[in-house]
């Protein structure tokens, strides 16, 4: 999880580079991280065991998709950084951590 948050706002510094971002607001994106974290990934672990009869493929495209649907919501209204690089952000989260992780197994 801790990988998914460092990622999530490095993500975020290189959108908001070359912007004044004021610390009040990095507070925000390092609890908006963190609670997205929180909120999403035992969410999809949960589902992914209660959708164990789908196949690999179909099963983890779905979840990462509502994933990355749901985070891309939460960043992009409450990080107040628009929907488009909100939803960049998560998929970009989710994508690289994804990676990451199958590289370590």
């Amino acid at each position: 999880m801790l990988r998914r948050i460092l990622l999530a706002l490095l993500l975020i510094a290189l959108v908001r580079r070359g912007t004044d971002t004021p610390k009040d607001l990095w507070t925000r994106y390092v609890l908006i991280a963190v609670g997205v974290t929180l909120l999403t990934h035992p969410f999809a672990w949960t589902l992914n065991e209660d959708l164990a009869h789908v196949g690999m493929v179909p099963r983890l495209a779905f979840i990462e998709g509502l994933v990355v649907f749901i985070e891309g919501l939460i960043y992009g209204h409450w990080g107040k950084l628009g929907m488009l690089r909100g939803f960049a952000i998560s998929a970009a989260t989710n994508a690289l951590s994804f990676g990451v992780g199958l590289f370590l197994l």
